[in-house]
């Protein structure tokens, strides 16, 4: 089954937000117009909205700490390779090949620049 994205999720628990506060604006701009019975159906199915929308921001959340873990791993991964790499240079162009690797991981997870972290610990993990 394909995964959602944290911000999937995220952009789903906006919506349901925005949908729940629409709902609250029409129950009270047609308050006089509406039964006490369809007042109360209304603001239920508001309240169900918002924590539809709490829920699924849970979710975002627990999705991105999945994601940071993975990255964490992989991070984990690749300083190791760098590490053994320069421990096991057999010559100074190995080690600073190393030494540059490590370097553009170093700067990549200091900007925290995504598309280039992935690129870096992919090439550190080599």
């Amino acid at each position: 089954m394909p995964r959602l994205a944290a911000a999937d999720a995220r952009a789903i628990a906006r919506d349901y937000h925005d949908i729940a506060l629409s709902l609250g604006a029409y129950r009270f701009a047609n308050w006089e117009r509406l039964s006490p019975s369809r007042r109360a159906e209304l603001e239920r199915l508001q309240w169900t909205l918002l924590t539809y929308s709490s829920d699924m921001t849970a979710r975002a959340i627990e999705l991105e700490v999945d994601d940071l873990d993975t990255a964490l791993a992989a991070l984990a991964r690749a300083v190791k390779s760098l590490k053994r790499a320069v421990k096991h240079a057999r010559d100074v162009r190995a080690a600073i090949s190393a030494a540059a690797r490590a370097v553009t991981l170093g700067a990549a997870i200091a900007t925290g620049n995504a598309v280039a972290l992935a690129a870096a610990v992919g090439e550190s993990g080599s």
